[in-house]
């Protein structure tokens, strides 16, 4: 998924509102009911106040009524059976039913702030851990990153903004809908009138909520691409910066960030239109009906007094309705992005069996596999035998397939002809990740954590005792690091900063090294584990690494051929195929071997071996 790939919305509907309604109620599930039943409450307490002030006004003798009304006979029934029919009665009445909307007022506020913690963390989870479970084929070599990123930080918190936006509208309905009911019981005619007057005021101002979900989705593409952009920034500083191309990136950026900020201005004036326009529509309204019912038609002061407040807080509601639905569909992009991109990476969930890999008896090994990226074929006819606690080197020039049959060794690709086995089990048989949790990689791009020494090592383990230290620091000796690591003013607790870079990239390597040392798995794979490292270093290291020869099964990548020389097993590697298989001895002394001549060209000589 790529944000290119966002479609351009249809108009906002009640059939999407409704849609939007079954996401929030199979996210939050009962929380969502249980909100839907206070602001209910909220409503009721609300509007049974401001019809109280009728009797009050009676009481007051600002306003009487000249015939019966069904609804205030109701009141006026509740308040005698209570014993509160006299003024201060009735006001006690009335800061009562306001004292208990405070609580369902409070009570709603709680429960959407917890709804939308709860969704942040589901959401969240569900996005890692659902990406992590992905096919890397089909996850990983597809989708932008920058995509990736803008979901898991600003997506999810403009998907809780949505939701937000669409409680508030359901509380401003329940509000209209309550507002509506008592006008209507007090004065049909008046009622009906206003709900004429805000329902064309509403669909007037329909299409600045289509143009605030078009902007929206747009606002969503354009950030993904931003993120992206800015990623790469700070991937590639150093490189930027020695060669003095910022000034095109920074072009490139800000041409990005016009589209981003004319569509978030477009947002912005549309919102503050729509906020600011109910107001004087309310005020205008309440005085025509005011108008109207008092000076032309003569009616009682406190009955329409109290008619009109709540028809202005109908009015007032409506607009705020209109408000809410506009700035809900400006975070509509969001709430098509994050389940679009839940249902994909259930779609591309890797598929695995469920036989657990026990400790390796026999061996890895693939048979007749092929692999193509698209149309590049990466591997073709491949077959390779990795004995259990053998030594395999894998040789050939960049390009050639080798990190690609490494990615079928661990799991994370599957060939397009052909199988690969464990102890005989076919992977697809396998739970890989069982698989997995035996295998220790070194890989070509290097991997630290912007944290300290300590945790890139245990990999975020606790450290609860001398034990685990007492294991960093074997592994660190193992793997040449010990020295420097220890010399620093905060030894083990220093702080590598993003992507290492207060480390040079051989002390990084080492230290990626000394973990996969302390996590002592059963299989290891070194993919140019020693490549930036000085001579001395490398020397050393993989005199640590030829100690594991025969307790560990291990596959080496490189292209320094030195490095390999006691392997049990060398396969050239080139476009794809094996071209030679061997010994390290059988390759080197026969001078017709490709193995040969790519010693030749490193100057390497049998001496050198000896």
């Amino acid at each position: 998924m790529s944000p290119e790939r966002i479609s351009k919305p249809e108009r906002g509907s009640v059939r999407d509102f409704f849609s939007y309604f079954r996401l929030f109620l199979s996210l939050a599930q009962w929380k969502f009911s249980l909100l839907l039943l206070l602001f209910l409450s909220v409503g009721l307490f609300d509007g049974i106040g401001i019809v109280m002030f009728f009797p009050l006004l009676e009481q007051m003798q600002v306003g009487s009524r000249a015939e019966s009304n069904g609804l205030l006979d109701v009141f006026a029934a509740v308040l005698s059976w209570l014993g509160l029919s006299s003024f201060g009665g009735i006001l006690m009445f009335i800061v009562v039913v306001f004292v208990f909307k405070f609580f369902a007022s409070f009570g709603q506020t709680v429960a959407v702030t917890r709804i939308a913690r709860d969704l942040y963390r589901e959401l969240a989870q569900r996005l890692l851990v659902g990406i992590s479970a992905a096919d890397y084929a089909k996850m990983y070599l597809k989708t932008s990153t920058g995509f990736v990123a803008n979901a898991l930080t600003r997506e999810i918190r403009v998907f809780l903004a949505a939701f937000s936006h669409y409680a508030g509208i359901l509380a401003g309905a329940v509000f209209v809908l309550v507002y509506l009911a008592f006008s209507f019981l007090l004065d049909p005619w008046i009622t009906l009138f206003a709900v004429v007057i805000g329902g064309l005021l509403f669909f007037a101002l329909r299409t600045l909520t289509w143009i605030s979900r078009r902007e929206g989705i747009e606002v969503t593409r354009v950030s993904g691409v931003y993120q992206e952009v800015v990623v790469q920034f700070m991937q590639y500083y150093k490189y930027l910066k020695a060669t003095h191309r910022f000034p095109r990136v920074a072009a490139h950026a800000s041409t990005v960030v016009n589209e981003m900020t004319r569509a978030q201005e477009k947002l912005s004036v549309i919102g503050g239109f729509i906020h600011a326009i109910p107001e004087p529509i309310a005020v205008v309204v309440v005085a025509v009906l005011l108008y109207f019912s008092v000076g032309m038609w003569h009616g009682s002061f406190g009955l329409v007094a109290v008619l009109l407040l709540l028809l202005y807080r109908t009015v007032m509601r409506m607009m705020s309705l209109q408000s809410e639905w506009n700035s809900f569909f400006s975070a509509s992009g969001a709430l098509k992005v994050i389940p679009e991109m839940l249902d994909s990476i259930e779609r591309d969930k890797e598929h695995t069996g469920t036989r657990v890999a026990e400790a390796m008896s026999l061996a890895i090994e693939l048979k007749g596999v092929h692999y193509a990226y698209g149309e590049h074929l990466a591997l073709r006819d491949v077959t390779v035998s990795i004995p259990r606690q053998s030594t395999v080197a894998l040789v050939g020039m960049s390009g050639g397939g080798k990190s690609t049959l490494v990615d079928m060794v661990t799991g994370i690709l599957q060939p397009d002809q052909g199988c690969v086995t464990y102890d005989g089990v076919s992977y697809k048989d396998l739970d890989l990740n069982t698989l997995r949790e035996r295998i220790g990689y070194v890989t070509q791009e290097i991997t630290i954590f912007n944290d300290t020494i300590s945790q890139n090592i245990t990999f975020f383990e606790p450290e609860n005792g001398v034990e685990v230290r007492a294991r960093v620091v074997d592994a660190c000796e193992r793997a040449q690091c010990r020295g420097f690591i220890e010399a620093l003013p905060q030894q083990y607790e220093t702080r590598v900063g993003d992507r290492g870079i207060n480390l040079s990239v051989g002390q990084r390597q080492r230290i990626a090294i000394a973990r996969e040392l302390y996590r002592d798995p059963e299989i290891l794979i070194f993919d140019e584990a020693t490549s930036a490292l000085d001579s001395e270093s490398e020397r050393a290291i993989q005199k640590s690494i030829e100690s594991l020869k025969g307790s560990k099964t291990m596959i080496l990548i490189a292209h320094r051929l030195s490095t390999i020389k006691h392997a049990d097993r060398l396969y050239v590697i080139e476009q794809g195929r094996v071209v030679e298989e061997g010994t390290f001895t059988e390759l080197y002394q026969n001078p017709q071997t490709r193995f040969r001549r790519m010693c030749d060209l490193q100057s390497f000589e049998a001496s050198h071996e000896q």
